[in-house]
């Protein structure tokens, strides 16, 4: 079964996920939220950088395909 995904977010924008999106989970940078999504919105930073910067601020950034969540999803839903 082919699955056709898109994402909706608050603004009513739709996105098409594609086989390439991917997640990232930032973990302890509650005081670095803003920044983080500055750097990502103006797409300035490669994002190996970022990493080192967010784990220089005591962070981690883990990383997972959209696919995979969907797979896992199927995989583990109950009928």
């Amino acid at each position: 079964m082919k699955k056709f995904i898109i994402t909706i977010n608050e603004n009513k924008e739709i996105t098409d996920i594609g086989n390439s999106s991917i997640i990232y989970i930032f973990e302890n940078i509650s005081s670095y939220e803003e920044e983080v999504y500055s750097l990502l919105e103006k797409n300035t930073m490669p994002m190996r950088e970022l990493e080192t910067l967010v784990n220089s601020w005591g962070g981690k950034i883990r990383s997972i395909p959209v696919k995979t969540l969907i797979e896992s999803y199927y995989k583990n839903i109950l009928f």
